[in-house]
């Protein structure tokens, strides 16, 4: 018998409560063991649709689960796909899908989760892990995590500095007039919805944004997109894209929903494919490196369009 305590107020359905804290908990499982009436909520059988309220207790009567006392981390799955690894950076490719990190820390199987579970953390690291930058869910691609305090302060501060040079890959519904361009407005969000819009002007709660981008080939009614950063904000690449009439085929906040359908995707194609470093002298191993992914399933998509 295992008890969990809930923790959150995001008021999660008991079954994707338990397939976030159990990650190779097969859905199938979850009924059957309900079924079987051995999952109860404050002592009593709920329907898996059960939305959990904060401080409710749920209690496994079941035999091969993990210890559920264990950190949240020890629940994430075993998968990281390593590119590059030192005493101080680990740079990894994000799979799309996979959210970096959960504030409400009821997840177990993050992005982060996965690095401290691969490094075998514990509490008596001088320094926990951290990632040093973020992508959206629905994109993958490079993240590059820190192991230690210094190499951590000097990536971060390079990466505000807009010093670290992040290149994605994606392919857009439209192709942009210009084959080169520089797109440099400024982006609010929503809090309610997350939603976020462009403006060419700044208006109070902006923030600036700066992309750059290069149509390398097009097809159809379709262009394949190399987009440089040079500041980092909340779905910055999908709104000037989306901003230039040239939305990312398969984004579904920004994107055109019915070409989406039409084209049957289930995700939006955009990769970070490329971190270029500048002279370091923390982490000299990667000063004036560049670090790439050698494929990614963008360049192989547009080539079927």
């Amino acid at each position: 018998m295992q008890k969990i305590t809930y923790t959150s107020d995001k008021n999660d359905r008991l079954d994707s409560c338990l397939q976030n804290r159990y990650p190779s908990l097969s859905f199938g499982k979850i009924c059957k063991y309900n079924k079987e009436n051995k999952i109860k909520v404050n002592g009593k059988k709920q329907p898996l649709s059960y939305r959990l309220q904060n401080n409710d207790e749920i209690t496994l009567f079941i035999n091969d689960l993990p210890d559920s006392t264990a950190p949240l981390y020890k629940f994430a799955k075993n998968e990281l796909s390593i590119q590059y690894e030192d005493e101080n950076i680990l740079i990894v490719n994000k799979p799309q899908g996979l959210i970096c990190v959960d504030n409400n820390n009821t997840i177990a199987d993050t992005l982060i989760n996965r690095v401290l579970n691969y490094l075998n953390y514990d509490s008596s690291f001088a320094f926990t892990p951290a990632l040093c930058h973020r992508l959206d869910t629905g994109t993958e691609g490079l993240v590059i995590i820190a192991k230690t305090k210094p190499s951590y302060d000097e990536i971060t501060n390079l990466i505000k500095a807009h010093k670290i040079i992040k290149e994605y890959r994606c392919i857009t519904f439209g192709i942009p007039e210009k084959e080169h361009d520089i797109l440099n407005t400024y982006l609010k969000k929503d809090s309610k919805s997350g939603f976020v819009k462009s403006y060419s002007n700044p208006i109070q709660g902006s923030l600036n944004a700066i992309s750059e981008y290069n149509v390398i080939a097009t097809r159809n009614t379709y262009a394949l997109v190399n987009v440089k950063l040079f500041t980092g904000r909340t779905h910055q690449i999908r709104v000037h894209l989306s901003s230039i009439n040239c939305p990312i085929i398969g984004d579904t906040k920004y994107g055109n929903i019915k070409q989406n359908n039409l084209l049957k995707l289930s995700r939006q194609c955009l990769v970070a494919y490329k971190i270029t470093f500048p002279n370091l002298l923390i982490n000299k191993n990667l000063s004036k490196k560049t670090i790439e992914l050698s494929t990614n399933n963008i360049e192989q998509l547009f080539s079927k369009l």
